[in-house]
């Protein structure tokens, strides 16, 4: 998920995953392999999968895209994030979700950064921002 969802800040989304697989009771190989489509859990690939018969229309939805796989440098910080997990050590501040606004134009599917924080903010959750971060990574967690 590191790498398929982008290294830079590759730690605060590994334990974003990790507050995410918490919050829904899952642990992270069920959250990271979750799909809308039964027939592709447990497996990875890409966060939308477009459907072939139907234009602009999408397959299957995962909470991430795992498409790439991992350089040794993602294992190291994902190893390193889940060791300061559980020693409560969490630099999302407790996000749950993340975003990269200027990604969001080129994934398949994806939503507008409004649609995003009006549909996330109905679940009672809030978008901020990291220091040391730039302002185009934002990070929900619950108000």
């Amino acid at each position: 998920m590191i790498r398929s969802e982008g290294a830079e800040a590759g730690e605060i989304r590994a334990h974003v995953a990790l507050n995410d697989a918490a919050s829904l009771g899952w642990d992270l190989h069920t959250l990271l392999t979750y799909s809308t489509n039964a027939g592709a859990r447990g497996s990875y690939g890409d966060q939308y999968t477009p459907a072939t018969s139907a234009p602009g229309g999408v397959k299957s939805v995962r909470r991430y895209s795992t498409k790439q796989d991992p350089y040794q440098a993602d294992v190291v910080v994902a190893s390193k994030a889940i060791t300061d997990h559980a020693a409560g050590i969490d630099p999302s501040a407790g996000g749950v979700k993340f975003v990269d606004k200027g990604s969001l134009k080129y994934q398949i599917g994806a939503s507008s950064y409004e649609t995003i924080v009006a549909k996330w903010g109905a679940d009672g959750l809030q978008p901020f921002t990291l220091p040391g971060y730039s302002d185009d990574f934002v990070v929900f967690r619950k108000a």
